[in-house]
């Protein structure tokens, strides 16, 4: 077995039982790669390894999130809403308007 390169610069070396056994236990290559300290490449390229030179058959990992475009349409109309919320126009009343003239008129005759 080759030896692979660890996250602290150390070559790591796990014999296949510790890989198999991290392998099929992990939810993702990265976190397979994490139990055995090597890196995604090396977990990856020695799971394909062993399933294509040995004929271990290793679990595949999905690769990436699986995209469920029923509920990426929901999230864009729901963000959509919430946009167009914010956007809305906010309408002042006359007595409001009132108001602010008259704090306006109290600011510009305590500066002068």
């Amino acid at each position: 077995m080759a030896k692979a390169e660890g996250s602290s610069g150390k070559r790591v070396r796990n014999d296949f039982e510790t890989f198999i056994r991290a392998w099929e236990t992990s939810d993702s290559v990265q976190e397979a790669a994490d139990k055995c300290g090597i890196t995604k490449d090396s977990a990856g390229q020695r799971a394909s390894q062993y399933r294509s030179q040995y004929g271990i058959d290793l679990k595949k990992m999905q690769r990436g999130q699986r995209l469920d475009v029923g509920d990426a349409q929901d999230f864009l109309a729901a963000l959509r809403a919430e946009n167009e919320q914010a956007c809305l126009p906010v309408y002042v009343s006359a007595d409001s308007e009132n108001e602010n003239e008259e704090t306006e008129t109290e600011l510009e005759t305590e500066t002068a």
